[in-house]
């Protein structure tokens, strides 16, 4: 039984625990006792929205462990010190962080960015995807390189592995200890940048900027139990939209079909753009116009990186 197919309701359930018990009355003791027994009850249950995850396992993922015998369902995994070089966003922080410690200190320039010098190092580095060489604007790729060193240097500063003083760039005690340590780096960047680094800031429109980190850890939950097979971007979307249904009741009238069209493609860049696929997690296999229509399938990296529990009662069968 499904969360959203459970239409008893308190006052049903007591009258039903009340003749199974053969009582006429109760105390304010044992009335309180049902409330807590049927609330444990429903939160219990799967919800058919979330996978087959009960409220309960829902908590955990948006908010991690509610109880100290209780571990994370979405957690990171060991894998050998080779496999790390398959991240991008790790060697990338990993390079910049190392290039700032070779010159002791960095100063930004004028615009309040990397000096030119260091990121045309880095940009050498950066990946290129296949279907950008034949399909995007030079200016276009140029914009995602600055982004994304500039991106690199604000994770380096959230994560605790640099700091910054009138313009002054250092590497931290803490970040030289994190240099040594591809594990425990990853895990922090990792959870500086879902949880700290603000996703709407690469957003003139900050409204709906940063839809995805809310709930990222869902995000990866579908990938783990859907990413085997080749699927549309929109899919993802769709799936996270119903989930978390606040989205669509967001105003007095609700969303209008061109505002929920934009939220779900600022859902698609922030998770699957700026989380995803600068950890090697997801793999685009099909490039398109709409970003809604490219379609990606899961790395063989997310399943040696990634581990999540399924729900207590198991996944809900709907694909």
């Amino acid at each position: 039984m499904y969360i959203n197919d459970l239409t008893c309701s308190f006052e049903e359930y007591r009258t039903v625990r009340m003749l199974h018990e053969n009582k006429k009355d109760l105390s304010e003791s044992e009335e309180a006792s049902y409330r807590l027994e049927f609330d444990k009850l429903y939160r219990e249950l799967p919800r058919k929205e979330f996978e087959g995850y009960s409220s309960h396992e829902v908590e955990n993922i948006l908010y991690g462990p509610q109880a100290p015998e209780e571990k994370p369902i979405v957690r990171i995994c060991n894998i050998p010190e080779f496999a790390y070089k398959e991240i991008p966003l790790l060697n990338m922080v990993k390079r910049m962080a190392e290039k700032i410690a070779e010159r002791g200190d960095v100063k930004t320039d004028g615009n309040n960015r990397i000096p030119r010098e260091i990121a045309e190092e880095l940009f050498s580095e950066l990946p290129i995807y296949e279907f950008w060489n034949k399909d995007t604007k030079r200016k276009l790729l140029e914009d995602y390189y600055i982004n994304t060193i500039q991106f690199t240097r604000l994770l380096l500063k959230v994560s605790g592995i640099s700091k910054e003083n009138r313009g002054i760039i250092t590497i931290s005690n803490t970040g030289y200890d994190l240099m040594e340590n591809s594990d425990a780096l990853l895990k922090k960047i990792i959870l500086s940048h879902s949880r700290v680094f603000d996703w709407s800031y690469f957003y003139r429109d900050t409204k709906w900027g940063d839809i995805g980190q809310f709930g990222i850890c869902y995000s990866i939950i579908l990938v783990q139990k859907y990413g085997d097979e080749e699927r549309p971007l929109s899919f993802y979307a769709e799936k996270y939209i119903n989930a978390f249904q606040h989205i669509k009741e967001h105003g007095k009238n609700g969303l209008s079909y061109k505002e929920e069209e934009h939220i779900k493609s600022r859902y698609l860049k922030n998770t699957f753009g700026w989380f995803l696929l600068q950890y090697n997690l997801v793999e685009l296999t099909k490039y398109a116009l709409e970003i809604s229509n490219m379609k990606v399938r899961k790395t063989d990296l997310f399943d040696k990186l990634i581990c999540c529990d399924p729900p207590e009662y198991g996944f809900s069968q709907d694909k």
